[in-house]
């Protein structure tokens, strides 16, 4: 049940990615997230075989992956200020 209320609390996130044209979260964040996803759900589906929660995690899995693709495909976070976090260091 957490898993389905955390995959639909990613759903906005991807949505305002594509709205504002902007990777939102950080690279290691989401490369982090991303594989401890990815052993989660392949763990599950070895050992215990819950398929629902293998479904559930794949959608997250798929989201936390759409994420990622954003944030290279669109390039550096910039806050409101409109200058890039590297340019703040």
């Amino acid at each position: 049940m957490v898993t389905i209320i955390l995959g639909y609390s990613l759903i906005p996130q991807v949505i305002k990615g594509f709205r504002v044209k902007k990777g939102l979260l950080s690279i290691q964040t989401l490369v982090i997230r991303l594989l401890c996803t990815s052993v989660i759900v392949f763990v599950v589906n070895l050992t215990l075989k819950l398929y629902l929660a293998v479904c559930v995690g794949t959608i997250c899995l798929i989201c936390w992956a759409v994420l990622l693709w954003q944030r290279i495909a669109y390039g550096d976070i910039e806050n409101d200020t409109g200058k890039s976090a590297s340019e703040h260091l």
